[in-house]
């Protein structure tokens, strides 16, 4: 026969409580006897049951005392318990509603009455109890949800970053560059004349041959925080690739980017880079081209970068116009 549901009868009436059992299990319910509110209080400890049948007049214990222990437990709190009691005072009645009681059987009972009373509330019970478990477990999907959405938003945020930053110094890439640079080109040909400059670090490859690449990446890193320490809060520095920079000095014509980029350049040459117990003088060679609106990005980038090469070309340390 099939366990239609567990249920914990508690009465000191031993004839009550064997003739209640014999009718419950006889109905497929699974039935635990206790004759006292101690041994009742310790059976639901050791095993939870469905619904409870509480006697009210018992020695010792009596039921009002075993529902207030049971009510005030987390894990017996949502038992529904059904009092079995041959006193029917209304008093006692709505005392047992108030502290938490679900109905009352009245002593001697019907047996019809009985177990339509215990199938209700044991059926309430259970359906109270698959909701419970159908709402926990929403909860848990949609904690998981969110998870995945939030590790997904954080991925795609880190893949929009390192879509413009380049990933070693945090610096704007050459994506950015040409994308800046179009607008700025845009903005000169209504008027605002601005300066780029194309940067490369001069003998940078004996820093890797001698003392390792990751000794390298601190000299980009180390770089590109003295060049930004030397530009005005409004300028945008690049990192190109490998040790190649680029500088957009909006608002700057000619003359004043050629201060610029000599402060930058000097910046480099007056402090030496110590790495791995060794000094090395490295320096620049920058290119300078002015956006005056008059040529595309593309054109723009070449001819800066040809005016560095010049700058390399005509002994290095040195700003070349374009």
């Amino acid at each position: 026969m099939i366990n239609k549901g567990n249920i914990l009868v508690v009465d000191d009436t031993h004839a009550n409580l064997k003739l209640l059992m014999e009718i419950l299990v006889a109905e497929g319910y699974q039935v635990q006897p206790a004759d006292s509110g101690e041994i009742a209080l310790a059976s639901v400890v050791a095993s939870l049951p469905e619904l409870i049948l509480l006697a009210i007049c018992m020695p010792g214990m009596n039921g009002f005392e075993v529902l207030r222990r049971l009510k005030a437990s987390d894990e017996s709190h949502d038992i529904p318990i059904i009092f079995l009691s041959a006193v029917t005072e209304a008093e006692q009645r709505v005392e047992g509603l108030k502290l938490g009681a679900v109905d009352f059987i009245s002593m001697p009972f019907q047996r019809e009455e009985l177990l339509a009373r215990v199938r209700t509330h044991l059926e309430l019970f259970q359906l109270r109890s698959r909701l419970a478990r159908k709402a926990a477990d929403l909860r848990r999907a949609n904690e998981q949800l969110l998870i995945e959405i939030d590790k997904r938003k954080r991925h795609e945020e880190k893949l929009e970053y390192f879509a413009i930053h380049d990933a070693l110094t945090g610096l704007l890439n050459r994506r950015s560059l040409e994308e800046m640079l179009n607008r700025t080109i845009a903005r000169a040909k209504r008027g605002m004349v601005s300066s780029l400059l194309y940067i490369d670090l001069d003998n940078f490859k004996e820093v890797n041959d001698t003392v390792g690449h990751a000794a390298g990446d601190e000299v980009l890193n180390t770089l590109s925080d003295r060049l930004k320490s030397e530009l005005r809060t409004e300028d945008v520095i690049f990192r190109v690739g490998g040790d190649e920079f680029a500088v957009l000095l909006e608002g700057m014509d000619s003359r004043e980017s050629l201060l610029a980029a000599e402060r930058l350049r000097v910046a480099v040459e007056a402090h030496p880079f110590e790495l791995g117990g060794r000094t090395f003088c490295l320096s620049l060679s920058i290119g300078l081209i002015k956006i005056d609106g008059t040529l595309s990005t593309r054109v723009l980038l070449s001819q800066a970068d040809a005016a560095m090469y010049r700058a390399k070309e005509q002994g290095k340390n040195r700003v070349v116009v374009a």
